[in-house]
């Protein structure tokens, strides 16, 4: 089957057209416009800048499906029509071409116009993704200061529930993070913050270390909100202060609650550290790269672990439990 000579000749006479141009040129001006719009939208309502991307995507997306349909019915209904008019669909047949050769021809080039007035969208489109980490308390700012310094362009917000806290970062040298604008503090709740901000993170973390262990962050309620709050691949951390807890059985609780707030929770259990990790699909089995970690982080890091250390609160772990019991708002545990 012989279509180049046909989709060839039309390809030629559509590059003279001033519509080819000015179609395309239409189409990069509304999706520019959108842009335009959620930028705004982002500087002068301080719109999460997480949400507008998400929600800048949603629209351009629905307006290049609408422009499809239409595309569809604009290039193709009128293609073979436009010959006769012409009087050239009878020189079309006096070729060695037979009709159908002539009707797909015809419809490839409509197709081919189509695709490459929607690759005048795609440089508004292809724009890098950046990751957004939420630090549930702030601290001394040094998990912002270091998640920053070694993973840059990550976007870093961070809920604070004591105000005071972000008065002291000039004792610990990370007064930097309020010039640095991949950097966000509100002073909030976390469960709230996760609640009212709808957007959608690929890490979060509870870094809130206490002397005594707190109920509320390890219910199953909080680790709803939290879930919800993650991507599809994301990941929330939080540390379970094993000598804080008076008996075995808060931390059987504990077990239980993530496993049944997560689809896939596992344990994380290194010398005088554990933690739990939430995850809405299955932890890879790539191991930690420390590698990629600046010098000074490899020496200061708290804690090495393999990709072992890490295990799956399963049903074969939760029949061994003595307890059944789940925390949750209601009927705290602790």
């Amino acid at each position: 089957m012989n279509l180049f000579p046909i989709v060839s000749r039309e390809l030629l006479v559509a590059s003279r057209r001033l519509g080819t141009y000015a179609s395309r040129f239409a189409i990069a001006l509304l999706i520019f416009a959108v842009v335009g719009y959620w930028v705004i939208i982002v500087g002068v309502e301080n719109y999460p800048p997480h949400r507008a991307g998400n929600d800048m995507f949603y629209s351009v997306s629905c307006i290049l499906i609408f422009l499809c349909n239409i595309a569809g019915v604009y290039l193709t209904a009128d293609c073979l029509s436009e010959e006769k008019r012409n009087g050239t669909l009878g020189l079309l047949f006096l070729t060695n071409l037979r009709g159908y050769q002539v009707v797909l021809g015809k419809m490839s080039v409509g197709a081919i116009q189509g695709v490459l007035g929607l690759m005048a969208a795609v440089p508004m489109l292809v724009v890098p993704s950046r990751s957004t980490v939420l630090l549930i308390g702030f601290g001394t700012g040094l998990s912002a200061h270091q998640v920053l310094a070694n993973f840059p362009g990550t976007r870093v917000e961070s809920a604070e529930l004591d105000g005071n806290m972000a008065r002291t970062a000039h004792f610990f040298g990370t007064e930097g993070l309020w010039s640095d604008p991949d950097f966000a503090l509100t002073i909030a709740d976390g469960r709230q913050h996760m609640l009212a901000t709808p957007g959608r993170y690929d890490l979060i973390i509870n870094d809130t270390w206490t002397q005594a262990i707190n109920h509320e962050v390890y219910s199953s309620g909080f680790f709803g909100v939290a879930r919800d709050a993650l991507t599809e691949d994301g990941t929330f951390y939080i540390r379970v202060p094993l000598e804080d807890l008076n008996r075995t059985e808060d931390l059987e609780v504990i077990l239980r609650t993530a496993a049944e707030s997560f689809p896939y929770a596992y344990a994380m259990v290194t010398t005088g550290l554990s933690a739990i990790l939430g995850r809405n699909h299955p932890l890879p089995d790539t191991p930690f790269r420390y590698d990629l970690l600046s010098s000074s982080l490899q020496r200061d890091f708290p804690f090495r672990f393999r990709r072992e250390d890490v295990k799956r609160i399963d049903e074969g772990v939760l029949s061994r439990l003595e307890t059944d019991r789940v925390n949750s708002d209601d009927q705290p545990w602790f």
